[in-house]
This record gives structure tokens, C-alpha cells and sequence, in this order.
């Protein structure tokens, strides 16, 4: 009876606890912490917060193929024609037939109308090819905070940030549904976003695209980690007291 009646009490707790993290007011600043880029290690220094999507970075969202590159290539009816090749210091590939083709700077569109001329001059007849960036040297997004693998990742064509969330192996149970997406906005400029993946999942908000250098930190629910850790002893006790 008595452990009857504390899990009932902490159920209790539990409840108003989460409805007051439902009620609470949004952030308004982010001040020095290791999680976020660019953060002072002496005086506190506070990153420009917005809550909601980041704007559309336009043409930065799309990413530009560089030096080190993986590149995919697939020609359709010409299996022989497909490979895999790493972008070399001269930013060109070498591919069979055409020999070596500079891609370095282009996007992933451009590099296939590229390629897709220079077969059908003198080898096929409307060659149909696709070109995937399998790696990227550069381009880069960091996952950090309550997810389930932490780390830096590639960035894969235009990338969404659900995507790079799923690349990090998924959100804990004890993350919120809040997320701050950290992203420069110039040489030393940095600027904070507050968006509700919730809201992102059911439909409600869009799922904006990521672009190399971004940093997504998931939040940690202080009401889930204190609602793990009741529920994770009360598992252990004896029932029946």
C-alpha cells in the first residue's frame, strides 16, 4: 500500500510538472555554454535568439561539390558507366570514356547536365545519368544534446533537419520537443533558433532544410529525466509492502 500511494503521489507531481514546462515562456537568449558554437570561455556572451524557422537560406541550402567529394555516378543502360569516384585535388573526376571532368564548384544538377552533354557528343544517345554526393569533404552538420548518437555528419544533398535528427539516431525519451538550431551568420556572427519538432511532425511547421556548418542541439526535459528516475527506482522496489 504504501508504494501504491507513492507512486500515485509522484504521478501527481509529475503531471503538474509537465503541465507547467507546457506553460512556460520561450527563451530569449543563450548564454555561454560548450554546446553552443562560438561561445565565450570568459565573459558570457549571448547568442541572438529567435523562436521559430530559420529564414530560407536560398541558394545556400544547395550544396556545391568540392575537392574530396564522394560522388556517386549511375548511367542508366550503361552499367559499365557507373562508379564511384572521389573528387581530386583539381576538382575534376576521371570517368571512362570521356576521361576527366572538372565538377568542383557545381551543383549536383550541374554536374549531371555536365556530364550528360559531354556522353551524348560522341558515346550515347540521351544518356540519362544521376549523380549523388555520397560524402562530403566540407559540408558538415553537427547533432548534440538528447539524441541517441551524437556527432558530426556530412551533409547529403539538401538536407532537412528531421533528416540530420534521424542521422543522430533519433531524439531520447527524455528530450523535449524543443530544438535549437545554431547557425552563422557571417564571419563571427551567430544567431539561435527555438523550433518544436512536434509541431514539425504533426504537420503544423515546415521542415527546414540544413546547410553546412549548422549545429542542432536537441534539449534535454528536465520533467522527463526526473520522471525517468522516479518511475526507473519505483520499477525496483518491492510491490505488495
Amino acid at each position: 500500500m504504501k508504494i501504491t500511494l507513492v507512486r500515485a503521489l509522484a504521478c501527481a507531481v509529475i503531471l503538474l510538472l509537465v503541465q507547467g514546462c507546457k506553460s512556460s515562456g520561450g527563451v530569449t537568449g543563450i548564454a555561454n555554454e560548450a554546446s553552443a558554437p562560438g561561445a565565450a570561455t570568459g565573459d558570457a556572451k549571448v547568442v541572438p535568439t529567435v523562436k521559430g524557422l530559420p529564414p530560407d537560406p536560398g541558394p545556400a541550402a544547395i550544396p556545391r561539390i568540392s575537392e574530396g567529394d564522394l560522388l556517386q555516378l549511375e548511367v542508366f543502360q550503361a552499367p559499365e558507366m557507373s562508379s564511384k569516384e572521389r573528387v581530386m585535388a583539381s576538382g575534376e573526376i576521371l570517368l571512362p570514356l570521356i576521361g576527366a571532368v572538372k565538377v568542383a564548384g557545381l551543383t549536383q544538377e550541374e554536374a549531371e547536365q555536365l556530364i550528360t552533354r559531354k556522353l551524348s557528343e560522341n558515346y550515347l544517345q540521351n544518356p540519362q545519368v544521376n549523380l549523388f554526393v555520397e560524402e562530403s569533404a566540407s559540408l558538415k552538420v553537427t547533432v548534440v544534446g538528447d539524441v541517441g548518437a551524437p556527432g558530426v555528419f556530412p551533409l547529403k544533398g539538401q538536407m532537412t533537419l528531421m533528416e540530420a535528427i534521424a542521422l543522430a539516431r533519433g531524439v531520447t525519451g527524455t528530450a523535449k520537443d524543443e530544438i535549437v538550431l545554431f547557425r552563422k551568420t557571417g564571419p563571427t556572427g551567430i544567431k539561435a533558433y527555438l523550433i518544436d519538432i512536434g509541431e514539425i511532425e504533426e504537420g503544423s511547421l515546415g521542415n527546414p532544410p540544413l546547410i553546412g556548418g549548422d549545429t542542432v542541439h536537441v534539449v534535454q526535459s528536465g520533467t522527463m529525466v526526473f520522471f525517468d528516475r522516479i518511475f526507473g527506482k519505483l520499477a525496483l522496489a518491492p510491490v505488495g509492502l
